[in-house]
């Protein structure tokens, strides 16, 4: 069941969902550059590329220089702010806003909350996720419908009030939510001379960190697949690792390429750690 999850080369939809997709050509490129495996060592080396891919993909948001903190805190401030904005609209938020007063807004919110709430009666009529949320909201106010259950099951009555108080408490989740992640972007600015800077890896550091480990992990598996996992420049670790680099620019021209001394470097801190582990 794993292998053919990651099998992205056979399913070329998810190539697209994942957004770091590699073409059977591309991987068959990239183990002829590794050395000589089985067909399983093949498939177990395609299936660890992917996965790196994959990982960092969802992690940094995409390639290139990924999102700097102090630009993830911008953006977090402004959901925050628009949540809180919604808030105050509906009379849930820490003030009303002066341009929308609440008690002229009375009738547009009851308005809304029965708008909601036929929204809600349809998506729950095929959706028992739904169906257990519309179970759990308290009734309030008039009862605009009912979503059928199961048979011999009472239907379950649907009110604008309570689908109008099912909104403000996500919107006030979402603000606490962003607010906190927020100050966790904040946190990992690091001001200096011109400007903020990210403590953490780059993402082209970070790929390439866990591609030699997927390499000496390979070889150390497979040790007639090549020379026994080291560095020299322009050597089988560095040859391995831009190949990848190459293949996934193919189609990410924003992941940047890093160099071949970088390649070393992180060879060498990698078997530091592992020396410190055992």
């Amino acid at each position: 069941m794993w292998q053919r999850r990651f099998r992205l080369d056979r399913y070329p939809i998810f190539q697209e969902i994942y957004h770091c997709g590699l073409t059977s050509e591309q991987l068959r490129c990239i183990s002829d550059e590794f050395g000589t495996l089985s067909e399983i060592g093949r498939k177990r080396l395609h299936l660890g590329i992917i996965s790196v891919l994959q990982r960092h993909w969802f992690r940094d948001w995409g390639w290139g220089q990924g999102t700097p903190a102090s630009r993830l805190a911008n953006y977090f401030r402004a959901m925050e702010n628009r949540a809180s904005e919604l808030l105050s609209l509906l009379g849930k938020g820490i003030g009303h806003t002066e341009e929308y007063p609440l008690e002229a807004n009375a009738n547009l919110t009851s308005r809304l909350g029965d708008a909601i709430a036929q929204v809600l009666i349809e998506e729950g009529r095929d959706s028992l996720v739904w169906q257990r949320i519309l179970r759990a909201i308290p009734a309030e106010g008039r009862v605009v419908g009912g979503v059928p259950t199961e048979a011999g099951g009472l239907p379950i009555a649907v009110t604008g009030g309570g689908s109008l108080n099912l909104v403000t408490m996500t919107l006030a989740v979402l603000a606490e939510a962003t607010s906190r992640v927020r100050a966790e972007a904040r946190a990992a600015v690091n001001p200096g001379r011109g400007g903020a800077r990210r403590k953490c890896r780059t993402p082209s550091s970070a790929i390439a960190l866990n591609l030699i480990a997927l390499y000496c992990d390979m070889r150390a598996r497979y040790p007639d697949s090549g020379p026994a996992p080291g560095y020299s420049r322009g050597g089988p670790l560095s040859r391995f690792v831009l190949a990848v680099f190459a293949a996934v620019r193919e189609r990410n021209p924003d992941l940047k390429l890093i160099a071949d001394a970088s390649i070393g470097s992180l060879f060498y801190e990698l078997q530091d750690a592992r020396r410190e582990v055992d």
